[in-house]
């Protein structure tokens, strides 16, 4: 693997040795936990690809630089405890607004980043987004009495509110302020679609007598329930036992 750095002022720079263990060890990923891009990869030209990752220096490699220290030495300077991988746009981000990022916060992005990739080693590592996401999810809806709560179900005016409120979330959730990887995105608006169904189900319309709607609720919340399980399940979530409750019934 050839990594090449950007045409900068002469300086203390990186060996290519030591750019490439900082590539591994970032999983060729920005560090920015903000960010997390991949650095490199395809294009559409076959013959072509793209590489945005740079070795970035906490502590500047020359005189001037952003967080320079005139105490180091050129041996520290230049080596992997002093480097951090970055993408051009966060690399460019922190030298110029140096002053809001300071060695010590790049060292625990650092830090944090290659911690992330320790537990991901050799296996199938999830979008660091839809990670967030999930566990955002899950926190609301330990706190959304309408999904478990049978108190709530006898209260209908509450429930449906409450289900008109979450399926708002769900389409926020899945903009690009959250920006779900495809996968999750689908998952989210089959979530949404269940949820816009049953509030405008005529079965469950409140204003007709002999309606049936405290059933409807505890049969949805078993329906709904499969789809929380796959939120838990497939980003190793913990969940309380009130929430669990209901995707262990809908097995039932």
């Amino acid at each position: 693997m050839e990594i090449t750095q950007p045409n900068r002022p002469k300086r203390n720079d990186f060996s290519k040795t030591t750019t490439l263990k900082l590539v591994k060890r970032a999983g060729a990923m920005c560090s920015n936990p903000k960010c997390k891009i991949l650095t490199f990869g395809a294009v559409d030209n076959e013959n072509e690809s793209y590489d945005v990752g740079e070795a970035a220096h906490i502590h500047a490699a020359s005189k001037n630089g952003p967080r320079y220290n005139k105490e180091l030495l050129k041996s520290y300077v230049t080596s992997l405890e002093n480097g951090i991988w970055l993408c051009s746009n966060c690399h460019d981000m922190v030298d110029t607004a140096f002053e809001s990022y300071s060695a010590e916060l790049l060292r625990k992005w650092k830090n944090d980043h290659e911690e992330e990739m320790k537990k991901y080693g050799g296996k199938k590592i999830l979008k660091t987004n839809d990670e967030s996401l999930a566990k955002l999810i899950i926190s609301k809806y330990e706190n959304t009495g309408a999904l478990y709560l049978l108190e709530e179900a006898e209260n209908p005016h509450f429930v449906i509110d409450s289900f008109i409120k979450m399926r708002h979330d769900l389409v926020e959730w899945q903009s690009e302020k959250y920006s779900p990887s495809i996968e999750f995105k689908k998952h989210l608006k089959k979530m949404a679609t269940a949820l816009q169904k049953f509030c405008n189900n005529p079965d469950n319309d409140l204003t007709k007598k002999g309606n049936c709607i405290f059933e409807n609720i505890l049969n949805f919340r078993k329906e709904y329930g499969l789809y929380i399980k796959w939120i838990v399940e497939t980003y190793k979530i913990e969940v309380e036992a009130s929430l669990q409750s209901i995707f262990l019934e809908a097995e039932v």
